[in-house]
C-alpha cells in the first residue's frame, strides 16, 4: 500500500465517467459509489476526547463495492483515521468512524474568541486501490479532498439523555416534555460560560457501536428502559461510567430490573411501594459539619407520583418524609445518581426549588478525566526488555562444580602425598569458573531478543463480566521492521510519542476492528503503544469479604488465586491489609497483619520481580494517581488478559497485569463475634468545636510541627456488615512525636469526653486498648467517639512562668513541635 501524502507517491484522481463516442447512443450515466462523513453519536467535539462520526455509503450500481474513507483532524495532523466500508450493489448503507479531537486545538486559540465558537478542519477523502497505489476519487464536487469545519465544544460540561419514549403517546410524550424542562432547569442553574450546545438527545436509546461513543459527554440522564435492548451501548456506558462519568438514573421511571442489568451490583436500592403526593416536605441532608439539614415546603394540586426505597448507601442528599428521594453511588471512577420523585415534584412554580439546586450542583460538573498510568508502567517495562542476568541457579551449579573439582583433587593429591600442588589446582580451579561465568553473562548481554513486554492495570466492577484495561505494551527489534498493529472494536489504541512527521492511518472495518499502517518498529529503540479496552470476562471477578471471630477473610470469585501473587487490600485514607491464602479448597485469603506505609509485600526480602512491583505501587499511591480509592479493593498480581492487540510476528512476549476488585461485604450473622481491621475503620471529624482540624479525611494524613496544645475529636466509623453490634475492644495504635508534652487518650462516656489513658513525652508508636463499655458506645449511625489531647511542653510552660507581663523576651524562642503521623484504630464486638 502506498501512503498517502508521502514523497515519490503519485495521485490521480479516478475518473467516474468516459466521453461519449461520436454518433453513440446517449446512455444515462449511473454516479459510481460514494461516501460522505457526517455528525453522530453524542455530536459534541472535545479537545483530547473521543468523537463519532458517520460515514454513510450510497451505490447504485449493479455490483458490490468496497470504498474507504479517510479523514484527518486539524490544519497539521499527520494522523489518519479511516473506514473501509463495504456497500451492496444497488443500497445504501451507515456506518460510524471514531476520530480523536487532538487536545493541543483549544491550546492554540485566543481565549478571547472561544466565545464566539473554536473551530477546526475537517478534511475528507475517499480513496481507491489501483495498480499504481492509492488514488484520490473525486467527491461529489469533483474535488480530491473535501473540508469542512468542525465546532467544538467549550462548555464546562456537556450532558446526554437517553428520555424518549419507546411508544409515541400523547401521555408519553408530556412525561418527556415535563423531564426536559427540569433538567434544563437543573443544568441552567450550573452553566457557566458562553457557549451552550443543550442536552445531547441520544436518538431514542441508540448508541453507536463504537469503543468510546460516550467519552465527549460529562453526564447521561436516562429515563428510559430503552437502552436495555442493546447490549453493546449498555457495555459502553458501563465503560463510560466506570471512567469517571456521571450517570443520573430516574428510578421513579424505570423498572428496577432494568436497572439492575444496567449497573449490576451498582443497583443500591429495593422498592417497596408507589404513592402520589400532593403536600410534601424535601429535606436536603448536611454534606458537612458546619452545615444543617434544610426543608422545603412543596404542594400541587396535581398529585406527585414517588417510588418508596430503602437504600444500600450512606451518600443520600434528599429525602421525603424520610424516604430517599436522591442519593449516590460510587461505581469505578464515576458517580450515579438516583431520584425517586417524579421529575416535576423538583420544580417550584415552574422553577428550580433548592432541592434540585443542591442535586444540580453535584451533577453537573466536569467529569474527571480517568488516570493514566503510561509513564508509571512504562518506565517498569523498559527495565524488563534487555539482557538477562544468569540465573542463581546456573551460577551455583558452576560454583559448585568448582569446589567438587578442589575436593576431588585435593584427595587425589593427598593419596600421592603432594598436597603441595593445592596452590596450584585451587586458583586454576577458580580461574576456569570465572572463565565460564564470563562466557555466560556474555551470551547473555551480547544480544537483546526482540521482545514485546505488556503491563496492565484492571479495574472490574462486582457482577460485571467485563473489565476496564489501560495496557502500555513497550516493543523492541533487534532490526527494523513494520509494526502491524491490529485492535479489536472495544479498544482504542495511541502511539506513545510518536511525532516524527510521518503520516500513520488507523482504519476500522465492518467487524468494528481497528488496524494500523504506516508504522515502522525501528531497531534498538524501544517503542510504546497505551491501550484502553474493555473486556469480557468468562464469569464475572468478584471479592466477598467478612469479618469473622479470627479477622478479616476475603474469597475471589471468578479469578483463580493460584493465577495471583503478592495480593493485599488496598484503600485510600487508612491502612493497607497483606492477605495470606486460606487453603485449596476456599480460594480465599486472611488478613495477615497491617502493611507498613509504603509497602505492600508484606515478605522482609523481596525478589526482584517484587521490588519492581513496589516501586510501581508507590508511584501509584499518590491521591493524584487515582488507582487506590477510598472503597477498599483487593489489589492482585497476575498474568496479562489478552485485549486483542496483535503486533505482528517474530517477539518474546513477556507481561503482567495489576488488577484491582472493589470488595463487597457478607454481613456477619447474629451473635456471632468478629475482628475489624484498622484498614476497613474509616475516620472522620466530630461536630462541634472538638473536630479535627488538623486532620485530612479524603488522604489519611495528619498536620505536623503543631506548636500550640489541642484536641482532636475523631469519629471511628463502623463497617455497615457488622452493625448494629457490641463493641468489646478498641485498639488504638498511634503514632505520634510530642517530647516533653502529655498526651492523653480520651473517650466519649456520659455525653462528654473523660480521659482513659495518658502518655508522657511520647516518640513513636503507642497502643492502647479500650475494654470499659461505657467508652464503647456507638452513636445513632454507628460512630465511635475518640478525643486526642496533646499538652503545651514543658518549654512553653517554662516561658509562660517566666513571662512578666513585658514585652521583653527573656527566653529562647519555643521549637518543641508535635504532630500525628498516623492513628489506627481496630475493633472487636459482637453483632447483635
Amino acid at each position: 500500500m502506498v501512503l498517502v501524502g508521502a514523497c515519490q507517491s503519485r495521485f490521480a484522481i479516478a475518473q467516474t465517467a468516459q466521453p461519449e463516442a461520436a454518433g453513440s447512443v446517449s446512455v444515462p450515466s449511473v454516479p459510481v459509489p460514494s461516501v460522505t462523513v457526517a455528525n453522530a453519536g453524542a455530536s459534541r467535539h472535545v479537545p483530547g476526547r473521543w468523537s463519532t462520526l458517520s460515514v454513510n455509503g450510497l451505490n447504485k450500481t449493479g455490483e458490490d463495492a468496497e470504498e474507504m474513507s479517510v479523514v484527518t483532524v486539524g490544519e497539521k495532523s499527520n494522523l489518519q483515521y479511516g473506514r473501509r466500508l463495504w456497500i451492496p450493489a444497488g443500497s445504501k448503507r451507515q456506518s460510524w468512524l471514531s476520530i480523536e479531537i487532538p487536545a493541543e486545538i483549544s491550546e492554540s486559540v485566543d481565549p478571547r474568541r472561544q466565545a464566539a465558537g473554536i473551530y477546526t478542519e475537517l478534511t475528507t477523502m475517499q480513496l481507491k486501490e489501483t495498480s499504481r497505489g492509492e488514488e484520490f476519487k473525486a467527491n461529489a464536487v469533483g474535488m480530491p479532498k473535501g473540508k469542512r469545519r468542525l465546532l467544538l465544544s467549550s462548555e464546562s460540561y456537556r450532558t446526554g439523555r437517553l428520555i424518549s419514549p419507546r411508544l409515541s403517546t400523547q401521555d408519553a410524550e408530556y412525561a418527556a416534555a415535563v423531564i426536559s424542562r427540569t433538567l434544563y432547569a437543573a443544568s441552567d442553574s450550573q452553566r457557566m460560560g458562553e457557549q451552550d450546545l443543550g442536552m445531547v438527545d441520544l436518538n431514542r436509546g441508540f448508541i453507536p457501536p463504537t469503543s468510546r461513543p460516550l467519552d465527549p459527554l460529562d453526564q447521561l440522564i436516562i429515563a428510559d428502559d430503552a437502552i436495555l435492548a442493546d447490549t453493546v451501548g449498555v457495555r459502553r456506558i458501563r465503560s463510560w461510567l466506570n471512567g469517571g462519568g456521571r450517570l443520573w438514573v430516574m428510578a421513579d421511571q424505570i423498572s428496577p430490573e432494568s436497572v439492575r442489568k444496567l449497573l449490576g451490583d451498582a443497583m443500591c436500592y429495593s422498592v417497596i411501594d408507589e404513592i402520589e403526593l400532593n403536600d410534601y416536605q424535601i429535606c436536603v441532608r448536611a454534606q458537612h459539619a458546619s452545615a444543617q439539614d434544610e426543608f422545603t415546603e412543596m404542594s400541587f394540586d396535581n398529585p406527585i407520583h414517588m417510588r418508596r426505597v430503602i437504600v444500600d448507601t450512606d451518600d443520600i442528599i434528599c429525602e421525603v418524609d424520610g424516604w430517599p428521594a436522591a442519593f449516590w453511588k460510587q461505581v469505578g471512577q464515576g458517580e450515579v445518581l438516583f431520584t425517586t420523585l417524579d421529575a416535576r415534584g423538583w420544580l417550584s412554580d415552574a422553577t428550580i426549588s433548592p432541592p434540585l439546586q443542591s442535586v444540580a450542583r453535584r451533577f453537573f460538573v466536569s467529569k474527571l478525566e480517568p488516570p493514566v498510568y503510561v509513564a508509571e508502567v512504562s518506565e517498569v517495562l523498559d527495565g524488563e526488555i534487555g539482557y538477562q542476568i544468569p540465573s542463581r541457579k546456573s551460577v551455583a551449579w558452576v560454583l559448585l562444580l568448582q569446589v567438587f573439582a578442589v575436593v576431588i583433587g585435593g584427595i587425589w593429591l593427598m593419596l600421592r602425598k603432594q598436597l603441595q600442588r593445592l596452590a596450584v589446582l585451587v586458583p586454576v580451579s577458580a580461574f576456569a569458573a570465572m572463565i565460564i561465568l564470563v562466557a555466560m553473562g556474555k551470551q547473555n548481554t551480547s544480544q537483546v531478543p526482540s521482545t514485546i513486554a505488556t503491563g496492565q492495570i484492571v479495574r472490574t466492577t462486582p457482577d460485571s463480566a467485563t473489565a476496564g484495561v489501560s495496557s502500555v505494551s513497550a516493543i523492541y527489534s533487534q532490526e527494523e521492521r513494520p509494526l502491524p498493529l491490529a485492535s479489536n472494536g472495544d479498544s482504542t489504541t495511541h502511539l506513545v510519542g510518536q511525532d516524527g512527521g510521518a503520516t500513520e492511518r488507523v482504519v476500522w472495518d465492518d467487524a468494528g476492528g481497528a488496524r494500523w499502517y504506516f508504522v515502522n518498529q525501528p531497531p534498538g529503540v524501544v517503542q510504546h503503544v497505551e491501550t484502553e479496552s474493555v473486556v469480557e470476562i468468562d464469569r464475572p471477578w468478584n471479592a466477598v469479604g467478612r469479618f469473622t471471630p479470627d479477622g478479616f477473610e476475603v474469597t475471589m470469585d471468578g479469578l483463580n488465586p493460584d493465577a495471583c501473587e503478592d495480593t493485599f487490600v488496598g484503600t485510600l485514607g487508612t491502612p493497607d491489609l497483606s492477605l495470606i491464602e486460606v487453603g485449596e479448597a476456599t480460594d480465599g485469603y486472611r488478613g495477615n497483619g497491617i502493611l507498613v506505609s509504603g509497602r505492600f509485600i508484606s515478605s522482609s526480602v523481596l525478589s526482584e520481580k517484587q521490588q519492581m512491583r513496589q516501586g510501581l505501587l508507590r508511584e501509584l499511591s499518590g491521591n493524584e494517581a487515582g488507582f487506590f480509592t477510598a472503597e477498599p479493593a483487593l489489589i492482585t498480581w497476575t498474568k496479562p488478559l489478552d485485549i486483542g492487540l496483535e503486533f505482528g510476528e517474530g517477539y518474546e512476549k513477556v507481561g503482567w497485569s495489576l488488577v484491582s476488585m472493589p470488595l463487597r461485604f457478607e454481613r456477619t450473622p447474629r451473635q456471632t463475634a468478629f475482628k475489624v481491621p484498622s484498614t476497613f475503620v474509616r475516620q472522620g471529624p466530630l461536630l462541634g468545636e472538638i473536630g479535627s482540624s488538623f486532620f485530612n479525611v479524603t488522604t489519611g494524613k495528619w498536620l505536623d510541627d503543631l506548636l500550640k496544645p489541642g484536641q482532636v475529636g475523631v469519629r471511628c466509623v463502623v463497617p455497615q456488615s457488622v452493625m448494629p453490634c457490641e463493641l468489646a475492644k478498641a485498639t488504638i495504635d498511634l503514632v505520634i512525636k510530642a517530647p516533653g508534652r502529655t498526651v492523653a487518650i480520651r473517650g466519649y462516656v456520659d455525653d462528654e469526653f473523660k480521659t482513659l489513658k495518658e502518655f508522657e513525652n511520647p516518640i513513636g508508636a503507642v497502643q492502647f486498648s479500650i475494654v470499659d463499655p461505657q467508652a464503647l458506645g456507638l452513636d445513632e449511625e454507628g460512630g465511635l467517639r475518640l478525643g486526642i489531647e496533646v499538652s503545651e511542653s514543658t518549654e512553653q510552660r517554662d516561658a509562660a512562668a517566666n513571662d512578666d507581663g513585658t514585652s521583653v523576651v527573656k527566653t529562647e524562642p519555643v521549637r518543641n513541635t508535635w504532630g500525628i503521623e498516623s492513628l489506627q484504630v481496630s475493633l472487636e464486638g459482637v453483632v447483635k
